[in-house]
C-alpha cells in the first residue's frame, strides 16, 4: 500500500488535514491511496439539492431516519508534503461515549442489530507515497474542498498554485488498479494521444 521515498525538504504547501463532511452524509474513496474509504460526518438535516426544482431541500424520509442518531463526525486524511506522509483519523475511535449512543440508536432503529453490542471507529492509519502520488493527492484533497464534501481542520488550505509547485508531476490515472498502456503522468498524455491518432491514420 505505501511506498517509502525521499522526499523534499521544502515545499510550497504546508501539512494540512481535512474532515470528510458530504452534503448528503456519504463517503468519500481517495483515489490515490489505495482502498482508503473515508466516512462524512452524520448530521441531520444536511441540506440536499432537489433535481426537480433545483433548490436546496432535505427529503422528509431522509431527514427523519438520519435524525435517529447522533451526530458523528467525519473521517480526516492529515498530510504532509515535505515528508510525503499522510495519516487517516477517524474522530470515533476510543470515544466510547459517543459510540455507546450510536450503537444504542443502530439497535432502536434497526431490527436486524439486537445483538451488536460494541462498535469503534476506524484505527488510525499513516503511510509514505512518493512525490507524484502527493502532488496528486494535495489536489485531489482541495478538490473535496471545493465541492463542499470536506471542509478544514487542520493548517491553511493551500492554493492549487502552491499545489502545482510541489516536487513531481500529476498522475494521470491515480486510481488505477491495472496496468494499462497509459503514460502515467498527466503532461504526458497529449503526445500519447497524438501517437495514438498517427497510429490510426497511417
Amino acid at each position: 500500500m505505501t511506498t517509502i521515498t525521499e522526499a523534499s525538504p521544502k515545499v510550497a504547501v504546508q501539512p494540512f488535514g481535512i474532515e470528510i463532511d458530504h452534503p448528503r452524509n456519504a463517503d468519500v474513496l481517495l483515489a490515490c491511496i489505495m482502498e482508503c474509504r473515508l466516512r462524512s460526518a452524520l448530521n441531520a438535516p444536511k441540506p440536499m439539492l432537489d433535481w426537480r426544482t433545483r433548490r436546496n431541500a432535505v427529503p422528509i424520509d431522509v431527514a427523519m431516519e438520519v435524525a435517529k442518531y447522533p451526530e458523528v463526525p467525519g473521517m480526516q486524511i492529515h498530510v504532509n508534503p515535505a515528508k510525503c506522509t499522510y495519516t487517516v483519523i477517524d474522530p470515533l475511535h476510543g470515544d466510547e461515549k459517543l459510540c455507546a449512543e450510536l450503537v444504542l440508536a443502530i439497535r432502536e432503529n434497526d431490527p436486524t442489530a439486537g445483538l451488536l453490542q460494541k462498535i469503534d471507529g476506524v484505527e488510525p492509519t499513516s503511510g509514505t507515497i512518493d512525490k507524484h502520488k502527493m502532488k496528486t493527492l494535495c489536489r485531489e484533497l482541495i478538490d473535496l474542498l471545493d465541492m463542499g464534501f470536506a471542509k478544514m481542520v487542520k493548517g491553511p488550505k493551500p492554493t492549487m498554485k502552491d499545489v502545482d509547485e510541489l516536487p513531481g508531476y500529476y498522475e494521470l490515472n491515480p486510481g488505477s488498479r491495472f496496468e494499462n498502456s497509459m503514460p502515467r503522468f498527466e503532461k504526458d498524455y497529449q503526445q500519447w494521444l497524438d501517437r495514438l491518432n498517427n497510429m490510426g491514420g497511417s
